[in-house]
């Protein structure tokens, strides 16, 4: 058997390091791995909370000033529709910055949860977005492909649990 240069020299420094008393270096802490950042107090998440969801809420606002009375009316004109997609065209953004918002903020432990499920709920009508930010005609207002979702109950819990006033409490 016919050992190499490199074979020999690769068992020396093996020889050598199996050898060594001194414990071996610990490599030193890079400063791009962040610790993650510590979790906001119920107080904070409250503000925190409220600050992230107030643009979506104003875009929701918008749109739904338009949409609902056609929703219930069932009844759109031609003039609706320009009208709806208008109201409606920030709202795709709005839930998808939401949701990134949501997403990288360290809430309390007892709001992870619930905000989990906000996450879920919102991302579910992020389509329906899309299609009534660009309504083209009446099926897009009754029957369209990717219907919003009936609102479930994440907001008032994520709302309960940062100690918020319920959400029918905004409507009055």
């Amino acid at each position: 058997m016919r050992i190499s240069r490199a074979g020999v020299a690769l068992l020396m420094v093996t020889g050598l390091a199996a050898c060594s008393s001194e414990k071996a270096a610990e490599p030193a802490p890079s400063g791009s791995s962040a610790e993650a950042p510590k979790a906001l107090t119920r107080e904070q998440g409250a503000e925190k909370y409220t600050e992230i969801v107030s643009p979506y809420n104003r875009a929701l606002g918008k749109c739904m000033a338009k949409y609902n009375p056609v929703w219930d009316s069932q009844l759109v004109s031609s003039a609706d529709l320009p009208e709806i997609r208008s109201a409606c065209r920030e709202m795709p953004e709005a839930n998808r910055e939401f949701v990134a918002r949501l997403e990288e903020t360290p809430w309390p432990a007892e709001v992870r949860k619930a905000v989990g499920q906000l996450v879920d709920e919102l991302r579910a009508d992020q389509l329906a977005w899309h299609g009534l930010a660009d309504v083209q005609g009446p099926m897009d207002v009754f029957q369209p492909k990717y219907p919003l979702h009936e609102d479930g109950p994440a907001a008032g819990l994520v709302r309960a649990h940062l100690g918020l006033p319920g959400i029918g409490a905004l409507d009055q």
